[in-house]
């Protein structure tokens, strides 16, 4: 609805039915309805209501009517497309912030509290053992690169927002 190609379609569409309307209204031109008096040399006379039209044997607006038909198929064909293309512009970041979702919340719930458990586990062998704190740091590295990859995932799902709201045209509250 807020794509300006749609509502250019839609105004389109109005503007040629009612080009088809006003070309219609313009088939009988001399129209007259009222009263009527009327005298004949012969003293006769008489009165009554009228109506007078003139009906065309061939319509000269009958190509301006054809015109306007075909182009008000054109802006239907236009705004059947329009919309395509928006529900495709529409869908596709659409489907990509959902499958970003999905995966930060993996992170969320999976990875880094088996990283916590990972590094809890590495400090209690390295201190039970008193072994080097290369486990420690090997896994303290680990963390903070699921860090930024999270942090990468965040920053497309930003952008993934940002390309829903350009193609529905329209400012979009995130929670």
């Amino acid at each position: 609805k807020n794509r300006p190609e749609i509502i250019i379609a839609c105004m389109k569409i109005r503007q040629y039915q009612d080009t088809i309307n006003l070309e219609r209204g313009k088939i009988f031109e001399d129209v007259n309805f009222g009263f009527e008096y009327e005298r004949d040399f012969e003293k006769a006379t008489g009165w009554g209501p009228l109506l007078s039209l003139s009906l065309p044997i061939f319509n000269p607006n009958h190509a301006n009517i054809a015109r306007a038909r075909y182009l008000l198929n054109q802006a239907e064909k236009e705004l059947v497309y329009a919309q395509l293309i928006t529900k495709e512009e529409v869908r596709m970041p659409y489907v990509h912030i959902k499958a970003l979702e999905q995966e930060s919340d993996i992170y969320d719930q999976n990875i880094f509290p088996l990283r916590q458990k990972t590094y809890d586990w590495s400090e209690y062998y390295f201190r039970r053992m008193r072994t080097t704190n290369f486990l420690p740091f090997d896994v303290e590295l680990g963390y903070y690169a699921n860090v930024q990859q999270k942090i990468l995932i965040e920053e497309q799902l930003h952008n993934g927002h940002a390309e829903l709201e350009r193609a529905q045209s329209k400012k979009l509250t995130v929670h």
